[in-house]
């Protein structure tokens, strides 16, 4: 008995990680608060950007769900049927990071690099244009 608790010992000591890497994951807790997340976009490196206004319920916001779906509209239509949506993923391309491709059903299609990520503040560079948006979620009212 005591030779079978020695050998389950070294079996399970040895079948640890070992020689494995183990893939940083995306924080979908961040990103999408595993159901969905308001974001707003709050700055542009495009001066002319029609996305960020004077108006705060005229920003534009994108809602990503947890399913993988996302809407993009005016903060004022919050909640309504009016806007954009689609699909996006998140995919790997390095060690620690990601981008998010968004496969719009009204707009094109575009693709972002995610510079930076935490549960308040959100910043993509479009890789086609080179564009940074900077982006809040949304603040409680107290």
């Amino acid at each position: 008995m005591r030779k079978l608790i020695y050998i389950s010992l070294v079996l399970l000591l040895t079948s640890c990680i070992s020689k494995t890497e183990l893939k940083p994951l995306f924080p979908f807790i961040d990103f999408n608060a595993n159901s969905a997340k308001v974001w707003v976009i709050h700055q542009s490196s495009n001066k002319n950007d029609p996305n960020v206004t004077a108006l705060d319920k005229y920003k534009t916001c994108f809602i990503f769900y947890s399913n993988n779906t996302f809407k993009k509209q005016e903060l004022i239509h919050l909640g309504s049927d009016e806007g954009d949506f689609g699909k996006y993923q998140i995919i790997q391309e390095g060690e620690g990071e990601f981008s998010l491709k968004i496969l719009s059903k009204v707009d094109r299609s575009a693709s972002y690099k995610i510079t930076y990520l935490d549960s308040e503040n959100l910043t993509l560079k479009n890789k086609e244009t080179n564009v940074i948006w900077d982006f809040r979620t949304l603040t409680p009212p107290l």
